[in-house]
């Protein structure tokens, strides 16, 4: 498993592709989902790179113990 992370995509046998992002941006490209041309394809890598900041926001306010604590990481 390459850089011993989760989740791995398999391609052909013999490539591994890791970070759920790059994952992400790999189907786009194959299943034809990724724009057609660059200003399609920047307004995907903006709703990806927007529900990337979402994630990581949430996971910083879950991980944070204290009420008080969380009203100041919003």
């Amino acid at each position: 498993m390459p850089q011993y992370v989760v989740p791995v995509l398999e391609v052909d046998g013999r490539t591994n592709i890791t970070q759920s992002m790059a994952i992400s941006r790999y189907l786009a490209r194959q299943f034809d989902l990724y724009g057609k041309n660059a200003q399609e394809m920047a307004l995907v890598d903006q709703i990806i790179e927007t529900v990337e900041d979402i994630f990581f926001g949430v996971l910083k306010f879950l991980e944070t113990p204290k009420a008080t604590e969380r009203v100041q990481t919003i």
